[in-house]
């Protein structure tokens, strides 16, 4: 593999040996996998919002436009439009909608050829307006059970009317979100109120074009939504792409991989007497006489400073635990059983090193957090290298 672009922050040279490479290689197995897992037909809206979980969505969109997937969702308009500067062709959902239905919204969406999900009357009201005589395609979103966005399936009797009246937006697809799709029980809940409302969806406007309700959780439970002729299932992979789940049983069953790593190097090494305390408050102490490296990342990158006290990182294939709190700047180890440990060697902080790995979720579970956020945080002064 070789690195094919490197992401800094600035324009100068990076001096600190603290970066995240992310993989192609890893991303199209994950792909792979989450096909494998799809109806016949089905089609593929990847999610990219939040930069693509923290691993770039420029890079990511281009791999996977050229990987075939037909659409790709982000949460803002902003995102859409940064993609769309970036040469992705592919449609792009844009799930926040309008942000509150503002004309600016609306305009930028029409400009840069963004769909936007409805979720009320007045954003309906608002697209046809700014529109004009111009065609403008968006998606309904239908909240069955999430109690975010959407429109309330008793409330969209009366969304239906409006665009009914609105002749320039078309119908692009209707979508819904699953609040837990690892519950039987909620997830039928969710599906008998879904059916209902595509139903009506379908007496009001008539043929859906396409479909989609199942995040990663859902295309790896085999959740299937019913469709007419003429209708397409499109499935919104998120964090499986990126190599984790929303439930770990999910990682026994599908062999997704790591796809992006997040690694330092050793800048100091100093041998300290027994007793002596390691980081503010001093609440981790050496047993004895011995070693402590320090590593250049902290809390300021996205290392989450609750992991203190469990966190472990991986020193010439060994796990070494984290000393002490971990600051803005730095975290410290304790490497006083490793006498070979040196300046310059590697730490692997997510990712693999000889035949232990650590993933984004085990840095979740020692911060009692999701891999959603250890993701999402990688900050924007860890530079990016993406290998091909």
């Amino acid at each position: 593999m070789s690195p094919i672009s490197e992401s800094p922050t600035t324009s100068t040279e990076i001096f600190r040996p603290t970066i995240a490479t992310v993989e192609r290689a890893a991303l199209l197995h994950n792909l792979n996998v989450i096909q494998r897992e799809l109806p016949k037909g089905a089609e593929i809206l990847a999610m990219v919002k939040a930069d693509a979980y923290g691993h770039g969505a420029v890079h990511v969109a281009q791999w996977l436009s050229d990987a075939g997937v037909t659409a790709f969702g982000v949460a803002t308009i902003e995102e859409g439009v940064a993609l769309v500067m970036a040469g992705i062709k592919k449609p792009i959902v844009v799930m926040g909608g309008l942000q509150g239905a503002s004309d600016r919204a609306a305009k930028a969406c029409i400009q840069f050829g963004l769909i936007p999900v409805i979720h009320s009357t007045q954003a309906i009201e608002c697209l046809a307006k700014v529109a004009g005589p111009q065609s403008v395609t968006a998606h309904l979103k239908i909240d069955t059970g999430m109690g975010r966005l959407g429109i309330r399936p008793e409330s969209l009797s009366a969304l239906l009317r409006v665009w009914k009246q609105h002749a320039n937006l078309k119908l692009g697809g209707v979508m819904t979100h699953f609040a837990n799709a690892g519950d039987p029980k909620v997830l039928t809940e969710q599906l008998h109120v879904w059916n209902k409302c595509v139903r009506e969806v379908r007496s009001e406007l008539g043929t859906i074009p396409c479909i989609h309700v199942a995040n990663s959780a859902a295309i790896l439970r085999h959740v299937v939504p019913e469709i007419e002729a003429g209708e397409t299932i499109l499935v919104r992979p998120g964090i499986a792409l990126y190599g984790s789940s929303s439930y770990s049983d999910d990682l026994k069953t599908h062999p997704l991989q790591v796809v992006m790593s997040v690694k330092s190097r050793i800048v100091l090494v100093k041998h300290v007497p027994k007793g002596t305390p390691i980081s503010y408050m001093g609440a981790y102490q050496l047993p004895e006489e011995g070693r402590v490296a320090v590593v250049p990342i902290g809390y300021a990158d996205g290392y989450p400073w609750a992991a203190q006290g469990n966190a472990q990182v991986l020193v010439k294939g060994c796990r070494v635990k984290v000393a002490g709190r971990i600051t803005m700047d730095m975290l410290m180890l304790d490497v006083s059983d490793y006498p070979d440990v040196q300046v310059g060697d590697e730490v692997t902080l997510i990712g693999s090193q000889g035949t232990e790995t650590i993933t984004s979720d085990d840095v979740a579970g020692w911060a009692s957090t999701i891999s959603y956020e250890i993701m999402c945080h990688v900050g924007p002064r860890v530079p990016r290298v993406y290998v091909e």
